[in-house]
């Protein structure tokens, strides 16, 4: 159950983060100040993305042990 939960969780956010990346880049290749939400928005596609892998390194731990709770990659910002 929850894997599941934390593969959903990745899922949605990299599908929803990653098609909203290209928003703003088109913005700003047409002249318009989106600088800083061109910013927040890649720092939240590397989280969604490092949520991702850090989930697929938590579920795939050979030994049995966690390597690291998922959660944790969406609560440390990234730049």
């Amino acid at each position: 159950m929850l894997s599941g939960h934390h593969a959903a969780v990745g899922a949605a956010a990299t599908s929803a983060i990653g098609n909203s990346v290209e928003l703003p880049k088109q913005a700003s290749l047409n002249g318009v100040d989106v600088h800083e939400e061109l910013l927040l928005t890649v720092a939240r596609d590397a989280n969604a993305q490092a949520y991702v892998a850090t989930y697929l390194n938590y579920v795939a731990a050979s030994d049995g042990r966690a390597r690291g709770h998922p959660a944790g990659a969406l609560s440390t910002p990234r730049e």
